[in-house]
């Protein structure tokens, strides 16, 4: 059995191997029909695992999976990191719900590298490191049911209080969002990439 284990969530368009370098357990996720089945599946695969103590760290929309896992099953983790991760909307779902959808129809039809130079352009992404993503990485399918099963516009909770917030120095948009958050230095939206050392040593992975 083991003592402890840090299992990490990647973002959309994320990949396990993005936590390469990390002393993580790093998972794919899947695609369920919503965020409640995805974190009740997954409280399982971790309680099947049998550490003695489970800590969670989740990456954008895997940090949101990551609220739901912990809000579902506290008793489970010990520590939860959520790195450049929305809270959760006040107002707004069924826009957000929409925005997803235009998103999801573009993941269906459009020409990849088209597509991801469109993605990479947000400017939530400036000033942040970006992996080079090719079509093969990802099953398109998977991609689309993402947006539109875990699209922010369909988060109907809020994190627990004792989750740990990150963000990165260079992220204005979630430094504005999360004033409160720890601010990684010379990091974009993308902390891990970023600046990675940092990381490891704030979350002891």
């Amino acid at each position: 059995m083991s003592e402890t284990i840090t299992w990490a969530l990647h973002g959309f368009l994320g990949l396990p191997s993005d936590w390469e370098g990390f002393n993580v357990k790093a998972v794919p996720i899947e695609a369920f029909s919503d965020m409640y089945t995805w974190a009740k599946h997954f409280n399982e695969q971790a309680k099947q695992e049998g550490a003695k103590k489970n800590r969670l760290i989740g990456y954008s929309m895997g940090g949101r999976l990551a609220s739901y896992a912990a809000a579902q099953a506290p008793e489970l983790w010990e520590r939860v990191w959520l790195i450049s991760t929305h809270p959760g909307l006040n107002s707004g779902f069924e826009g957000r719900i929409e925005k997803d959808e235009v998103w999801a129809n573009k993941f269906e039809n459009q020409e990849w590298f088209s597509l991801m130079a469109e993605w990479m352009a947000q400017p939530v992404f400036f000033g942040s490191s970006a992996p080079l993503r090719m079509p093969s990485d990802f099953d398109r399918k998977t991609l689309v049911a993402y947006l539109r099963n875990y699209s922010l516009g369909r988060q109907k909770i809020t994190p627990p209080d004792n989750v740990g917030w990150i963000v990165g120095e260079k992220d204005e948009i979630y430094r504005e969002l999360l004033p409160k958050a720890l601010v990684i230095k010379d990091a974009g939206h993308r902390v891990m990439f970023d600046n990675p050392k940092a990381l490891k040593l704030l979350c002891e992975i």
